[in-house]
């Protein structure tokens, strides 16, 4: 699904990078005015995500709720204009069948390094309203973790684009409307990873971007 919430999904410290292309949105110009994302939003997206993967059989339950919200190709959530989606319900449909058939998932632990990391992107594409994991300076995300800690094993990013609440963040993200590989939901259940950091910004097209920045292991420089 995506709204104002475009995606772009897994990258690999193995090097073999993919990035998810864009997915077709509501016209931003559609989307209504919305609160600044708040300094907490980052830890209610991992209490989110760590709600997910403790209970997937309840929180398949959650994305049950969003069914009749649904009206053809179009998502009509409360209190927003409609989402204009690609696959409609379908794969809503498809994001139940996977979630109610998963076994229960360590909760991630945060990461300040990790999040130190997302911020940075965060800062760099929300002004200029890009939508891609490279920054103005060329790093890739595991180039950003590496500012600020040791990534051990394998690593991911999530993209999140008009969502300022943390299930809406999640809810699109496990949906991933219009991606071919579902890339974000298999980073949001992927059992390897242990460690997230998040951080929530402004936008200049879609008013609120989100990273996540995930690691197998992930050992911060001492500050």
């Amino acid at each position: 699904m995506l709204d104002p919430g475009r995606g772009a999904s897994r990258v690999w410290h193995r090097l073999a990078l993919v990035l998810v292309g864009a997915l077709t949105a509501a016209s931003p110009a559609e989307a209504r005015p919305r609160p600044a994302p708040g300094p907490k939003l980052g830890r209610t997206i991992l209490a989110e995500v760590n709600a997910l993967r403790r209970d997937p059989k309840a929180y398949a339950r959650v994305l049950r709720s969003y069914r009749p919200l649904y009206d053809g190709a179009l998502l009509r959530l409360p209190g927003r204009d409609p989402i204009r989606t690609r696959e409609g319900v379908k794969a809503l449909d498809e994001a139940i069948r996977v979630i109610e058939r998963l076994k229960p998932r360590r909760p991630l632990a945060w990461s300040a390094g990790l999040a130190r990391a997302a911020a940075d992107h965060a800062a760099d594409i929300g002004p200029r309203g890009r939508l891609d994991h490279q920054g103005r300076d060329g790093r890739w995300p595991h180039q950003r973790m590496a500012r600020y800690g040791q990534l051990f094993g394998t690593g991911a990013e999530n993209l999140d684009f008009g969502f300022s609440d943390a299930r809406g963040v999640v809810v699109h993200l496990l949906i991933d409307d219009n991606v071919p590989d579902r890339g974000h939901r298999k980073n949001l259940i992927d059992p390897t990873f242990r460690q997230v950091g998040v951080a929530c910004g402004h936008h200049k097209i879609y008013r609120v971007v989100c990273v996540m920045d995930f690691a197998e292991a992930y050992g911060e420089h001492d500050r």
